[in-house]
């Protein structure tokens, strides 16, 4: 079984400079872009019930911070796997916490297969959509 996730995290492109540069700079947008939204969203807050969003984005930040480090250490599973999975909990956690599949939130579940099939292949791609899918059912079963 780890075996069979390693091999999709793998890909031939994996030494390849370019695909490296790619990695970091969607690991450097995702963190600047989840660490603005936290501050913006701590500042805008008006009722303490809430600054577990802020909690959340936050935590998904600082993963992807730590992936982005280790990516100039030449170590991308991180990246290639903390990133969608982190996001994909995080926008899953927003949206039951919020209006369910009546919220925006709700849109970052294509997020997270965009982001699964740049990072780390078209191999990931039918694991991504599944557990993308098993999301989208949770947010729905939680909304009613």
């Amino acid at each position: 079984m780890f075996n069979y996730f390693k091999n999709l995290l793998t890909s031939e492109n994996d030494k390849d400079p370019g695909f490296i540069s790619l990695v970091r700079v969607v690991l450097m947008l995702s963190t600047v872009a989840l660490t603005i939204i936290a501050i913006v969203l701590a500042l805008t807050l008006k009722d303490i019930s809430t600054w577990t969003s802020v909690g959340v984005i936050f935590t998904m930040a600082i993963l992807s911070g730590i992936s982005l480090f280790l990516s100039y250490r030449n170590i991308l599973w991180p990246g290639k796997a903390l990133l969608p999975l982190t996001i994909l909990g995080g926008v899953t956690f927003l949206a039951i916490n919020a209006n369910g599949l009546h919220d925006s939130a709700v849109v970052g579940f294509t997020f997270v297969i965009v982001i699964t099939s740049l990072i780390t292949g078209q191999k990931a791609i039918p694991l991504a959509t599944f557990l993308t899918l098993l999301a989208i059912c949770t947010v729905a079963y939680a909304d009613m």
